[in-house]
């Protein structure tokens, strides 16, 4: 069984009470060898295990090397007091270069005189490439060849590859394709497509998908751009069987097609069907008793628990009766999140409720903005659980930064009652539908660029704009360098088309949402900021940095 540090230095500390070292020393060992900090507790058996001679230099410096790996640099600097004078120093520049990375270039780092001169290279390389690709690539040029052994080459070129791409540089295509095989994995082959898609190279994304397992290729995704690089290439017929299969699908890439075709969406609606003895027992269970109570009380944590129990126990055919029973109850959040966790997705009026109408309606009319893609928005954020709250402070059913919606409030000329009025919904809707509506007018009017902008902030949907030609708003979307901002965009667009479905009114094609993107303003021009989004979909969805 697995049990926390303090527990393990006691087990350990245990066995060396009782004499039993030879069982105990290699776990010790293991567990120092850390690129974090231990408890105070272990203090104990660490001594035992360095009085007995095995806290050796060269575990000293394998563990330096986990916490440069990390980035751990107080513990690394703990560890060098404990090397030998001449290690001390090779450690000190290797510090030396991680806080500067430019100084691989100088005499003093490339004499280093180490058997691991090569890694503290290659950690440079890796550091210097986040702040100056460019800068990275020509210094990797100029080194002796002979440094660096295939694999740490092919680290290089993958790390090369994948950054240019992100940065939709024109050379990131030549690194990719320079990656060996044993060092492709799922993000080389993604971006190695996106690339294609970003640089219009028909042929070479035709090429890159059938690189894909079978299994992958048949994902829509992959299949919308085969087909559409098909068609961009003449060979009509191609497409024209893909676009007709995914148009038959409710999802981002089904819509796409469908527009294609000029055929009308498929929602494939089907209120679930639920037996009564599932009903029975859902009903029979204690915990959706009490969650009731709870609900009907307003104590809506305590029933939030009471609902996490119940889920627990229940197959999937009591989960899809129990969240019909949410729906009825207008809990739409535990609704929603029930049904997320079966199989089943055609219950559209569940899935896509047309909670506070009357406040949605009141304030996207007053920001002259679309209601159906406020809803698309609040479903994606935060999916109607009014007191959402991400790992970094946004909340509410937009999820709105306490910063971010002070600073609207004082753009209104409103009251700014604190973070807590952010749970309140009206408030959270009013600030949020301004917010959204002064990404639009900073962006174009688009309703693509506005919604990354939502996600990701607008300083980094203006660097990811292309840099000589307009693009397809496809292609751009495809290419934002995080998988985030990616799935956000392309989900609150089809959620925007499924809204307009659920208020029966006339569906405004995403083509007409999605004109050409444009190219940025020479002053917006600069390096792409690494660090990813974070919003309420961190938590609700894989987290996500760039993929």
């Amino acid at each position: 069984p697995h049990y926390g540090i303090n527990a393990q230095c006691q087990y350990l500390d245990a066995l060396l009470q009782t004499d039993q070292h030879t069982v105990a020393y290699p776990q010790i060992e293991q567990l120092w060898l850390s690129a974090d900090s231990r408890p105070e507790t272990c203090d104990a058996i660490f001594k035992q295990w360095q009085a007995a001679g095995y806290k050796t230099p060269l575990i000293i410096w394998q563990r330096f090397k986990l916490t440069m790996a990390l980035g751990n640099l107080h513990l690394a600097r703990y560890l060098i007091k404990f090397m030998p004078t001449n290690e001390a120093a090779i450690a000190k520049k290797w510090i030396k270069i991680y806080k500067n990375p430019q100084l691989i270039t100088t005499s003093e780092a490339l004499n280093i005189d180490h058997p691991d001169q090569a890694n503290i290279l290659l950690h440079g390389l890796k550091r210097l490439s986040r702040k100056d690709i460019s800068l990275a690539i020509n210094t990797y040029q100029q080194l002796d060849k002979n440094i660096f052994n295939y694999s740490q080459n092919a680290q290089l070129f993958r790390y090369f590859g994948l950054r240019l791409a992100r940065e939709h540089m024109p050379d990131a295509s030549i690194w990719l394709s320079r990656i060996p095989a044993s060092h492709v994995d799922k993000q080389v082959e993604e971006w190695t497509i996106r690339t294609a898609i970003r640089q219009g190279d028909w042929r070479r994304l035709l090429s890159s998908i059938n690189n894909l397992s079978r299994h992958k290729q048949t994902e829509y995704r992959w299949q919308y751009w085969w087909a559409y690089a098909n068609a961009q290439l003449g060979n009509k017929n191609e497409a024209l069987g893909i676009y007709q299969y995914l148009a038959t699908k409710r999802s981002y890439y089904g819509f796409l097609a469908a527009d294609h075709l000029n055929l009308p969406y498929a929602f494939e609606e089907k209120a679930v069907e639920i037996t009564p003895s599932a009903f029975k027992h859902v009903f029979e269970r204690s915990e959706i008793l009490r969650a009731r109570e709870f609900y009907f009380m307003g104590h809506i944590i305590s029933a939030r628990r009471e609902w996490r129990q119940l889920i627990q126990h229940i197959n999937n055919e009591e989960k899809l009766a129990a969240s019909k029973i949410a729906q009825y109850w207008k809990w739409h959040d535990r609704a929603i999140i029930t049904m997320g966790k079966t199989r089943y997705r055609d219950d559209i009026e569940l899935r896509f409720p047309l909670h506070l109408d009357k406040k949605v309606h009141a304030w996207s009319n007053q920001r002259k903005i679309d209601p159906e893609w406020i809803y698309a928005i609040i479903r994606r954020e935060s999916a109607f659980m009014t007191d959402a709250r991400s790992p970094v402070g946004a909340m509410g059913l937009m999820q709105l930064m306490p910063k971010t919606a002070r600073h609207v409030a004082r753009q209104l000329n409103i009251r700014y009652k604190g973070r807590n009025s952010l749970l309140g919904s009206n408030t959270n809707i009013r600030l949020g539908t301004s917010y959204l509506e002064r990404m639009l007018s900073k962006l174009n009017s688009q309703q693509v660029l506005a919604t990354a902008a939502y996600n990701a902030g607008p300083h980094r949907v203006k660097k990811w704009l292309p840099i000589h030609n307009k693009m397809t708003a496809a292609q751009w979307i495809e290419t934002i360098p995080f998988s985030e901002t990616r799935e956000y965009v392309s989900h609150v667009l089809a959620y925007t088309a499924i809204y307009q479905h659920r208020m029966e009114k006339q569906i405004t094609r995403l083509s007409l949402r999605m004109p050409l993107v444009p190219i940025k303003q020479p002053t917006s021009i600069s390096k792409p900021v690494s660090n990813p989004p974070h919003t309420a979909q961190t938590q609700l969805t894989t987290p996500n940095g760039p993929s």
